[in-house]
């Protein structure tokens, strides 16, 4: 919600808002917190970071404001 409304806020200052949610990371710390099991899809580092270094740098979403990205996949 709070990207939603930041996105409209800023709408007509050229600057895009959005969030993502890349997935669950492999790693040390999540698989060490009890609470974490099985269910997940776990992604190794570099696939996690793929979704938001994608929304940061591709030309592509410029001008795309106000969304919710998941899944590791590209818009």
């Amino acid at each position: 919600m709070l990207s939603w409304e930041a996105a409209r806020r800023f709408l007509f200052d050229g600057i895009a808002v959005n969030a993502c949610h890349p997935g669950v990371t492999s790693s040390t710390l999540n698989q060490s917190v009890s609470g974490v099991k099985g269910g997940l899809t776990w992604h190794s580092p570099k696939q996690t970071a793929a979704l938001p270094l994608y929304l940061a740098t591709d030309s592509s979403v410029t001008n795309v404001t106000g969304k919710f990205f998941s899944g590791g996949k590209n818009p």
